[in-house]
């Protein structure tokens, strides 16, 4: 067993004494030599082999469960990160597995555990994956914003100002953390949260009356125009608010907004001067990612007129914004699917 499997073990091991079973300090079943011989605190005994991976996605579940060992011990599938689509396919499969990020599900006769434990942190160094720079958020966004058919190579780096060869290994970050699979599709919900980890928006406060000052400046600022064209998102509690999410929004909030760049930031700094929080008109904050502010959609109807002539961000970037409110955030997003059907989380 190499190093990575031999720390798998430990911590699988680890994870299972925290949870009141006993190891067998030599282990052996029968003629057999396992990975862990494990006493459950109702008495079974059960015989573990340890299979260990970075990242679990149900492709990658397929071709274990594949080289399985044909042995009466029972096979711990352990990996830093198990999708949820990998613990589904575990699961169907009747398997054991353990991730890192602290669950346990452990199988056997006469044994049932499903548990949350301690995270167990590797001791070694590992080649980290997942969402990298620009073009990993691009990528991650754009699978998200397509959940059934995957983005393409092309269309990513031509909508995020990137070259090909930058999202291509974005792209490839991402399989290896298993966050979307050998198409491009996302795992969900694992790289919506993944995104939202990453989803830091910086917002600044603008002075000024947002009515007045926008009836003279709105197209030197880019606020309204086509909604094909990047410009000026409304976002935050009122997006969400106008989008059909599950929370109230006072008629005086004042708006947050994502507008596409540092020059549309800077010019409205200059325009409405900066403010503090409580006494500001609106704030801005540069989109992590073009796509939050090109295309913006248009609400119909008595929405349109209730929030006038403001474009607003999809439903995806407020969900995004929504995932990082320690107070209700999840909550709401629990109870909430955009009338669009676009839900990823």
């Amino acid at each position: 067993m190499g190093t990575e499997g031999l720390e798998a073990r430990d911590a699988l091991a680890a994870a299972l004494e925290a949870l009141g079973c006993s190891l067998a300090e030599e282990p052996r079943y029968g003629d057999q030599h396992p990975d862990l011989v494990v006493s459950t605190p109702n008495g079974t005994t059960v015989a573990l082999e340890v299979k260990a991976a970075a990242h679990l996605d149900p492709a990658s579940v397929q071709r274990l469960v594949r080289t399985g060992p044909e042995r009466d011990s029972v096979t711990v599938f352990v990996a830093d990160r198990i999708s949820e689509a990998a613990r589904a396919s575990l699961a169907d499969e009747g398997l054991s597995w353990f991730d890192r990020r602290g669950h346990l599900r452990l199988i056997a006769p006469g044994v049932f555990i499903d548990a949350e434990t301690a995270p167990v942190e590797r001791f070694t160094e590992t080649k980290a994956d997942g969402i990298k720079g620009r073009a990993g958020m691009a990528y991650a966004v754009a699978s998200l914003l397509s959940p059934q058919e995957g983005p393409t190579i092309r269309g990513v780096a031509r909508g995020g100002g990137l070259s090909a060869p930058s999202v291509s290994v974005a792209a490839a970050s991402l399989r290896r953390a298993a966050l979307v699979d050998d198409g491009g599709r996302p795992l969900l919900p694992d790289l919506f949260w993944a995104v939202a980890e990453q989803w830091k928006p910086t917002f600044v406060p603008l002075g000024g009356n947002l009515t007045s000052t926008l009836a003279g400046q709105a197209d030197r600022l880019g606020v309204f125009g086509d909604p094909a064209d990047p410009g000026w998102s409304l976002t935050g509690t009122v997006g969400a608010y106008a989008w059909g999410a599950p929370l109230v929004a006072a008629s005086d909030l004042p708006p947050e907004f994502y507008v596409p760049d540092s020059r549309t930031l800077a010019l409205a700094r200059r325009v409405f001067g900066d403010s503090t929080p409580g006494q500001h008109s609106c704030s801005i904050a540069i989109a992590p990612t073009p796509a939050a502010c090109e295309p913006r959609s248009n609400l119909p109807g008595a929405t349109a007129v209730e929030f006038g002539q403001f474009l607003f961000t999809r439903p995806l970037f407020v969900a995004l914004e929504l995932a990082n409110d320690p107070a209700r955030g999840r909550e709401i997003l629990a109870d909430w699917t955009p009338e669009d059907g676009s839900r990823v989380w």
